[in-house]
């Protein structure tokens, strides 16, 4: 018998709890659809600092800018977001990469966006998003 990993606020999500994650990554990823379920148009997150950042929802994650920026998936449980994965890249395009993984494993219900250029600050923003919030997938930076 293999060992359970918690995922702290994640427990209850996987393969057999809930409807079908893989149907609902499909349908979040189809151009032109939007997202299976009602989510929050703008998102702001704290860091470990106590600095808030402020992401923006993206309608269709195979629509992303090519500029560079930070991302989080992220589920909502009411009015909470729980971060399931976050990054920083140097073109948000690849924001998407994991996006069918979140949504299977963790139940992601949106890929929200940061523009941010300047890659000091995008990867400053980065560790102090990464080191409150600890999401359960690796955390991605490319800048």
């Amino acid at each position: 018998m293999t060992a359970k990993t918690s995922l702290g606020p994640f427990d209850d999500v996987g393969p057999t709890k809930g409807f079908r994650h893989g149907a609902r990554a499909r349908l979040a990823r189809k151009p032109g659809r939007r997202y299976d379920r009602p989510v929050k148009e703008h998102l702001d997150l704290q860091g470990a600092s106590g600095a808030t950042y402020r992401f923006r929802l993206i309608g269709d994650p195979d629509e992303l800018p090519a500029t560079s920026g930070n991302f989080a998936y992220v589920r909502w449980r009411g009015p909470t977001p729980q971060v399931a994965c976050c990054g920083a890249v140097n073109s948000l395009t690849s924001a998407n990469r994991l996006w069918d993984e979140a949504v299977r494993v963790h139940g992601a219900q949106g890929l929200y966006i940061r523009l941010n250029v300047a890659r000091a600050l995008r990867e400053e923003e980065h560790a102090d998003l990464v080191e409150k919030l600890r999401p359960p997938m690796a955390a991605h930076s490319e800048a």
